[in-house]
């Protein structure tokens, strides 16, 4: 059974899931029994029922300065029908991982009044408030992009990785009251080296994909589908699942 690594803290995640990630590392351990998070109840309108999207993808860098403090505040909710967080990352065991733990769950200046105890500190949090301004619009997480894609075709290869990672990405929406999940895996059967930045230290993993992907994506599809609709039958809602694709055949 898989662990996130956790330390207590009174945050949004400690207020919806007892505990808050606060490390990249997430653990796998063999326990007889875990006691799971519990889930935040949520008030949040039905989203609307147009038959077009408009997907944003939010990045959690964007908080810095670097891209001129973009924090999710100044988003115009009205304008879109789902809200990305960019990105999740998951390694090949099928565990959850966070890029920025400071970015994601612990900066309190986020664009919006995260409360003394800060219980919705973080980009995470933010995006809860967000929604709360804009309740037609749906949250969700991505997990993957161009530089976090490189474990997927490991993941996707086994029964057992499939199972952990679905379980893993619909316990996150669950416990904190998103929408979605998104796959951003760039891209099946790509075979890529890592882009080298700065100093030249790659940090992006690039993709040794196969053949395989074909078959092991839709399977890995299949098993976060039936995660998200078993948490939903809990929580009396349809999680929705959706795919980044490359345009190309």
């Amino acid at each position: 059974m898989s662990l996130y690594y956790f330390t207590k803290r009174n945050s949004l995640f400690g207020r919806v899931c007892s505990y808050v990630l606060t490390f990249v590392l997430v653990l796998s351990m063999a326990l007889g029994c875990v006691v799971l998070p519990q889930r935040v109840s949520t008030s949040v309108k039905a989203a609307t029922t147009a038959k077009y999207r408009n997907v944003m993808y939010y990045g959690d860098w964007s908080i810095y300065s670097g891209q001129k403090n973009f924090t999710p505040d100044k988003i115009d909710g009205s304008l879109i029908t789902h809200l990305n967080f960019a990105f999740m990352d998951a390694d090949a065991n099928g565990d959850l991982i966070t890029t920025d733990t400071w970015a994601d769950y612990q900066n309190p200046n986020v664009g919006y009044s995260v409360g003394s105890d800060n219980k919705y500190a973080g980009v995470l949090g933010a995006m809860v408030l967000l929604r709360q301004k804009y309740p037609n619009m749906k949250i969700g997480i991505s997990v993957g992009g161009w530089t976090r894609s490189g474990d997927f075709p490991k993941l996707a290869a086994s029964d057992k990785t499939r199972k952990n990672f679905a379980n893993n990405v619909a316990k996150f929406v669950h416990c904190y009251g998103y929408d979605f999940v998104d796959i951003d895996w760039e891209y099946p059967t790509a075979d890529r080296d890592p882009d080298p930045e700065g100093n030249g230290v790659a940090i992006d993993k690039g993709c040794k994909g196969s053949a395989a992907d074909t078959k092991n994506f839709t399977l890995l599809l299949q098993e976060i589908r039936n995660s998200l609709d078993s948490y939903g039958k809990t929580d009396g809602k349809h999680y929705e699942l959706s795919v980044a694709m490359s345009a190309s055949p």
